[in-house]
């Protein structure tokens, strides 16, 4: 009796390579984790076109896992080969013929961006999938997903923003140097399931962040963006404790209340990254992590006031948004204006330590506005 698949050595010594290289993407050692990935696949496919038609279900998972060990290491060809090698002939079980289809799938899409890269460029994914309620495999309403891919985008900006130093920006473009580390570049759902495929893409040159936040990149932003999420599904209050900044940790529980499902137009709605560079958790988002989400918002007051101290910047009397501006900890924090009402007190405040009363806005993307500006120790 010859060896039985699962105990083939070749098999045991890809499970300990493919381990090898995830801990290797754990200390973020992309190369050592690229070239472990390589060994562990070569083996797996061996030990896989070894197993005899009449195993179709071990062939299949052997299969499966031999295409997707390809698929981390980049060798999207070499994927693409033994994928459709399987599905154009070679026995397998159904189930793992749809996995087979689905990493063919994210071959193609990865050569694709390979092709698309310019010299030094790295992109980094991000999926967005919905599942449930009114979504179906390669089915769902516009509006659902619009409103996701436009508020993802506009989250994963935030994030480049926040760690570049930037002061909350409430509307308006994000400035040029945000965009050298997160642009966004979109790709069409996958057919199995519904959702978007997102890429941020950053220069080689990488960026130094704020203070302790080390170099910054795509790879940086996506684990980051995860990382909240992670943090808002679990606790959303503990999201004060990675975000010091009230704005933004606002402006983040506000994003990904509107990104959680309703239950009704989508049922779950889930984030994950991929590559040897993404070292943070898929997230998934169910109706109740909406509710828990919206009562922390309402229990920090999201509708109440709340005091800011700084130094009083910069002024806009006039126009249809009157505004100011205050300096707090080397960052620039914008307030609505009533037309006319400080005009004639606001002058002596101008480049002095202030305490700005206000009102929290109650839409996203608006200021606070100001009701009462006083010298600080009024």
């Amino acid at each position: 009796m010859g060896t039985q698949p699962f105990d083939d050595p070749r098999g045991h010594q890809s499970e300990l390579l493919a381990y090898q290289a995830e801990k290797a993407v754990q200390r973020g050692d992309a190369q050592r984790a690229t070239m472990l990935y390589l060994q562990a696949a070569e083996l797996e496919e061996q030990v896989a076109l070894s197993v005899p038609d009449t195993s179709p279900r071990v062939r299949g998972a052997l299969a499966v896992s031999a295409t997707a060990l390809w698929y981390k290491a980049g060798q999207y060809l070499r994927a693409e080969a033994l994928a459709c090698r399987f599905l154009g002939g070679e026995p397998v079980a159904p189930d793992a013929m749809e996995e087979l289809r689905r990493l063919l799938a994210r071959c193609w899409r990865e050569s694709e961006v390979e092709a698309a890269k310019a010299p030094g460029e790295l992109w980094i994914p991000l999926e967005v999938t919905l599942d449930g309620g009114r979504v179906r495999p390669g089915l769902a309403p516009a509006s659902v997903v619009r409103e996701r891919q436009q508020l993802t985008s506009t989250m994963l900006t935030r994030v480049a923003e926040l760690q570049l130093g930037e002061p909350l920006r409430n509307r308006g473009e994000a400035r040029g140097r945000v965009h050298k580390v997160a642009r966004i570049f979109e790709a069409p759902a996958q057919v199995h399931s519904y959702g978007v495929q997102l890429y941020v893409v950053s220069s080689q040159g990488q960026m130094k962040g704020t203070p302790g936040s080390g170099r910054l990149s795509a790879a940086s932003v996506v684990n980051q963006f995860l990382e909240l999420a992670e943090t808002a599904q679990r606790n959303p209050r503990d999201l004060a404790k990675l975000v010091k900044d009230g704005a933004y940790q606002r402006a983040f529980l506000l994003g990904f209340r509107d990104l959680a499902p309703d239950g009704e137009r989508v049922a779950s709605v889930s984030f994950s990254g991929a590559g040897c560079l993404v070292r943070a958790p898929s997230v998934t988002f169910e109706p109740m992590d909406r509710t828990a989400i919206t009562a922390a918002l309402e229990e920090g007051g999201e509708h109440g006031t709340m005091e800011v101290e700084g130094i009083l910047k910069h002024l806009k009397l006039t126009g249809k948004s009157p505004s100011i501006a205050i300096e707090v900890e080397g960052r620039l924090m914008t307030f609505r204006i009533a037309r006319g009402k400080f005009d004639e007190t606001i002058g002596p405040k101008v480049n002095r330590r202030v305490k700005i009363i206000a009102q929290r806005a109650d839409m996203m993307g608006d200021e606070p506005l100001a009701r009462e500006i006083l010298l600080s120790g009024s």
